[in-house]
């Protein structure tokens, strides 16, 4: 991944962030995701920009650093979760890696790497690897967090803007050989026609502004509104 564009500080006086994530079997066994968060936060205690990752239905983790934030049951992906604050400078490349050990009878431990430094592992029974020969990528504006509950509504127009590059990707199968992906499938917080109304009568509507473009070794996802868009 190679951060293009860092939203500006006003997202994160918003209290807002973007999210650049790389899913795989979305729910399924085995299934997971790790990516980028521009801003974040754990639990009430504010991190800042980090890694997120966690495995679907997984049971534990362990060999995290010391910096790291972790849980054993995560809402959303109902398994362990470990986060890491992590420091992205623009235009640098930062290569993800997820290995796995077999732990015989108690399942598979999942390993993830940026550049070489160690994010964690997490522990899941399944016996199945979770790397799909279709990975999808995500590019998530985060703003529906606040209006959806009524706190506050945002125009598209006024959404800060960033870029993320999704690079080189590799399959690394069960017998440890990499190869290249059958297709990657790109998703993005954008669609014109889609709104959703709360119970307390706030409409939140994904902006039509945020787009993907190919470029060389992948995909780049840019999010929020920029001038030429207005």
């Amino acid at each position: 991944m190679r951060l293009m564009e860092n939203p500006p500080e006003s997202l994160h006086e918003k209290g807002l962030a973007h999210y650049y994530v790389l899913n795989w079997f979305y729910e399924g066994e085995g299934g997971g995701y790790v990516g980028f968060l521009t801003d974040s936060e754990f639990y009430g205690k504010e991190v800042g920009p980090a890694v997120n990752f966690s495995i679907w239905n997984s049971y534990d983790y362990d060999s995290i650093p010391s910096t790291a934030l972790a849980e054993r049951d995560n809402h959303e992906s109902r398994g362990a979760r470990i986060m890491l604050p992590f420091e992205w400078e623009e235009g640098e490349e930062y290569r993800f890696r997820l290995t796995s050990t077999s732990l015989g009878d108690r399942g598979y431990a999942w390993r993830l790497t940026v550049n070489d430094a160690l994010v964690g592992r997490i522990l899941a029974d399944t016996a199945k690897y979770p790397i799909r020969d279709v990975p999808f990528v995500w590019g998530e504006d985060l703003h529906w967090w606040h209006t959806y509950p009524g706190r506050v509504a945002y125009e598209c127009d006024e959404m800060e803007p960033s870029s993320m590059q999704f690079l080189d990707f590799r399959i690394i199968d069960e017998a440890g050989e990499e190869h290249d992906p059958d297709d990657v499938v790109s998703h993005i917080s954008a669609d014109r026609d889609s709104t959703v109304t709360g119970e307390n009568g706030y409409v939140t509507k994904l902006c039509d502004t945020p787009s993907v473009e190919t470029v060389d070794r992948g995909v780049q996802h840019n999010l929020g509104s920029r001038e030429e868009d207005r």
